[in-house]
């Protein structure tokens, strides 16, 4: 029973020791301040256990003091055992009794060689050999033994007959128990410590490389003997980011691990789709789940491209690969600069290599797209005599226009400041309240327009544009299309005056062809209707002539004269179109009711055909008031109608005209004898009508369509046809919508080279691009 309540008191020494490791080993706290606070914990232990002795005899008590005293002193030195020891005396003097005055001496004695063990053997490394820990519990109770003699004779002779053996087994057997328990947490959480110590140092040490560091986790591992495809697969689908260091997540431009920790492998990537991308992970599951050096093409938090080389290895267990650690560098600068070269080589080789200048177009909007989005792109060329721009090339999701004037444009507000303009939606809304342009379109997220120079003259601008991300383009992107933009400008301006140079070429021959035909016909207009006019006013000169023959005779002789006075005119036109002399004078016309003159002027002409002549408007009067050059307007219907009656035999003539967006369409549809494909071109060039075989074509100067369309491009507009031989023709052609404060007199130029500007010109216009 003696020895099983020994036993039950130092169990409670072993409970209590389990919880000193948990303050040495705190970094808050300073070694004094450690040492005071074990010093308070083991005090309170083996006050515990003097609480909750084996009493002995009146007076005489014994717990497990000795075994607390000397390992407090053993493992945490003089100040923390004089804590403790002061507290454990100052116990047993309250308690008194006959044992007072040997229970404080065995505290000294467990204390000081305790202090002697801690110095000796444990303060240089902070370590105990079991050995040691043997020698310094008999050592201890040894002491313990030899002070039982301080008892009274008697006492000490019944303490020692009772106790003496469990005093050199029990209590240095507890010693050795509780002080490798102390000892072994001492060292785990030592340990602990110094593992989470070299951790921090690791991190930080990662946290502050320049390479990106990453760990993928795999939702469930994947078997490696899958298939390689099916592999590749498994990594997309199931590899997620799991931890990472600064510098990766600043490679894809997020600002705190939420924005990338958990991504899956196919995120990163993009897509599963990439040839280039998946070749790397076949490469790192051929190669037992490693790869060196390898090049990823990725894309950040802003949906943009970034290119790594990937250094990766696979951790494999049991069969399974279960995640992936890597580093990677960036190396999105070196590739952009590099594709950036081979972009510049491309466009110069297709200046040479291309047969046309769309193509070349196509070419630069095909390179521009490994260098930014050009999904939405066109280039505008700017016209300084009309003041226009127009597309020879345009790629756009949302809307196509060929031409529109530059002013109160945004492609016109960067040639006319002729600098580059990076603008999202709201800046564009912004440049619109301010009336710096006019909107047109459906508008997009963010535009990005540069312009293009040749010998710092602005020739256009090229632009993309994205409908739906508005950090599609930054500032880098700008800087790169600048770039850029002197090679495009070069290469643009050697294609057109190589186009120029053999369109010269293809119609010096081909007028050279058709001279020939144009004199031909030319003297056949003049001479027959002039011998007409001769031969008729000879046989005026009959006195034999009825009045009915007069009549017919002096008819004849007006239409002859009417037919020459036509031609006359229609080459004075063609003269002044030129050589530049034909001006442009705008004033407000109602577009239905001009219509329905002319339709009352040709409506006898129709009626003597047989035709059924009119007219389809779909305009309201308040829409009909536009400004346009009235008289050629006029000029352009006129030679529409006219012609339209005088290749129809049967059926109808139709003319109309409906409101389009910014723009007036006009047509005049007819069921006559139509235009083969092979000269629907021609019909609009000058002087071609001698080489088209009608007999009803070679009644005339053969100038009337080149002058209706030169007509329909001084004024803004664009004309077109549409025909089947046998079945009829529509002739279409729009005009821009001018509303306008007064009448005025437009001369067409607008250089933004020299920064001038229309004053004469005062047109409130809804067209921008």
């Amino acid at each position: 029973m003696l020895y099983i309540e020994i036993i039950y008191n130092l169990s409670l020494l072993v409970a209590l020791s389990v919880f000193t490791g948990f303050i040495w080993h705190r970094k808050n706290l300073s070694t004094l301040t450690k040492s005071l606070l074990q010093g308070l914990i083991f005090g309170f232990i083996a006050m515990t256990g003097m609480l909750y002795p084996l009493q002995f005899a009146e007076g005489i008590i014994f717990d497990g003091r000795s075994v607390v005293i000397s390992l407090c002193a053993l493992f945490f030195g003089p100040v923390s055992v004089a804590v403790a020891g002061v507290l454990a005396i100052a116990l047993r003097i309250y308690q008194g009794g006959t044992g007072a005055l040997t229970g404080s001496l065995v505290i000294t004695a467990s204390a000081l060689i305790g202090l002697f063990f801690h110095f000796r053997y444990f303060k240089a490394n902070n370590k105990i050999k079991l050995v040691q820990l043997v020698y310094m519990g008999l050592v201890v109770h040894l002491a313990m033994f030899l002070l039982m003699f301080t008892f009274p004779r008697e006492i000490a002779v019944n303490v020692i007959k009772k106790m003496g053996i469990a005093i050199l087994t029990v209590y240095p057997l507890a010693t050795i128990i509780i002080g490798k328990i102390i000892f072994d947490n001492f060292e785990k959480t030592r340990h602990t410590s110094m593992l989470k110590a070299s951790e921090e140092r690791y991190r930080s040490f990662i946290s502050q490389v320049s390479e990106g560091v990453y760990r993928f986790e795999f939702e469930k591992p994947m078997p490696v003997n899958l298939p390689i495809e099916e592999q590749v697969d498994y990594i997309y689908k199931n590899a997620r980011i799991a931890e990472c260091n600064n510098a990766f997540m600043r490679m894809y431009g997020a600002t705190n691990s939420n924005d990338i920790i958990g991504k899956r492998q196919a995120e990163l990537h993009g897509n599963t789709k990439n040839e280039e991308n998946r070749e790397v992970l076949k490469s790192f599951v051929r190669n037992n789940f490693v790869v060196e050096n390898v090049l990823t093409e990725e894309i950040n938090v802003f949906g943009k491209k970034v290119y790594f080389t990937n250094n990766s290895l696979g951790i494999v267990e049991n069969g399974k690969l279960v995640r992936m650690w890597g580093t990677q560098t960036d190396v999105t600068d070196k590739i952009k600069a590099e594709r950036l070269q081979n972009v510049l080589y491309e466009i110069s080789k297709a200046t040479l290599s291309s047969d046309s200048l769309f193509e070349l177009l196509e070419t630069v909007q095909l390179q521009l797209g490994k260098l930014l989005d050009s999904t939405n792109f066109y280039i505008a060329f700017y016209d300084k005599e009309s003041g226009m721009l127009s597309t020879e090339y345009d790629i756009d999701q949302k809307d196509s226009i060929a031409s529109w004037p530059a002013e109160k444009s945004i492609t016109g507000y960067v040639l006319k400041h002729q600098k580059s303009l990076l603008a999202t939606d709201t800046d564009i809304e912004t440049m619109f309240k301010n009336g710096e342009i006019e909107l047109i379109g459906t508008p997009s997220k963010v535009w990005l327009g540069v312009p293009l120079k040749v010998d710092r003259e602005i020739i256009g601008a090229i632009v993309v544009q994205n409908y739906e991300d508005r950090n599609a383009y930054n500032e880098k992107d700008k800087q790169m299309l600048e770039f850029i933009s002197g090679q495009i400008s070069i290469s643009i301006e050697r294609k057109r005056a190589e186009e120029k140079l053999k369109s010269a070429l293809v119609q010096a021959r081909e007028s050279d062809r058709l001279k020939s035909a144009f004199l031909a016909n030319m003297s056949h207009e003049i001479r027959t209707p002039m011998n007409g006019i001769i031969g008729f006013t000879s046989l005026l000169a009959d006195p034999g002539l009825s009045a009915g023959e007069k009549r017919e005779f002096i008819s004849i002789i007006q239409k002859s004269s009417e037919r020459m006075l036509n031609t006359v005119n229609d080459l004075i036109d063609i003269s002044k179109i030129e050589t530049g002399q034909m001006q442009t004078v705008y004033s407000t016309v109602n577009v239905n009711q001009q219509l329905q003159t002319l339709l009352d002027f040709f409506g006898l002409q129709a009626k003597v055909k047989n035709l059924n002549l009119k007219l389809n408007y779909k305009i309201t009067n308040d829409d009909a008031i536009i400004s346009v050059d009235v008289a050629k307007f006029d000029s352009i219907l006129t030679n529409l109608i006219k012609n339209a009656i005088k290749f129809t035999d049967s059926g109808t003539i139709e003319v109309g005209c409906s409101k389009e967006g910014n723009f007036m369409h006009f047509y005049v549809s007819d069921t006559g004898i139509g235009i083969p494909k092979n000269r629907q071109e021609a019909v609009f060039k000058r002087f071609e009508q001698a080489d088209i075989n009608d007999s009803r074509a070679l009644q005339g100067s053969g100038l009337g369509l080149a002058i209706v369309k030169a007509y329909v491009e001084m004024l803004g507009g664009k004309i077109w046809l549409e025909s089947q031989e046998g079945k009829g023709s529509v002739f279409n052609f729009t005009l821009p919508v001018y509303k306008v404060e007064h009448t005025l007199k437009i001369d067409n130029k607008m250089d933004f080279n020299t920064n001038s500007k229309l004053d004469n010109r005062k047109l409130k216009t809804n067209q921008a691009k």
